[in-house]
């Protein structure tokens, strides 16, 4: 059986398909962490790139005779940071005014 090349599975695993996360994410004036107030993380690492919201759907199955099914639509405010060219676009996500997620997108080139 042929094994793949290493080089091959590296390749697949880096791609931009797949996000990472992270639980922290040092700035110019600090370190932010998940939990964060965005007023804190406005003066660690500065007005982000671009401010925007995303609305997600959760369903919720209620126990009941008969399960019920409730759809919840959050909002959540996402910031985008550019932090240095050769990095990748760093992806804050807010709930409740507090940072909950931190994760990546595409490698900045410019």
């Amino acid at each position: 059986m042929n094994k793949l090349p290493a080089y091959l599975i590296l390749a697949v695993l880096s791609s931009s398909s797949i996000e990472a996360y992270a639980d922290s994410l040092r700035c110019k004036k600090g370190l932010i962490q998940i939990g964060d107030y965005k007023a804190d993380i406005l003066l660690k690492c500065g007005e982000p790139f671009l401010k925007d919201k995303v609305f997600v759907d959760n369903d919720e199955v209620l126990i009941s005779k008969n399960s019920t099914v409730i759809r919840h639509r959050n909002e959540i405010d996402q910031w985008t940071y550019k932090l240095r060219r050769g990095m990748f676009l760093t992806i804050l996500d807010f709930k409740g005014g507090k940072l909950e997620s931190i994760h990546y997108g595409n490698r900045i080139n410019e």
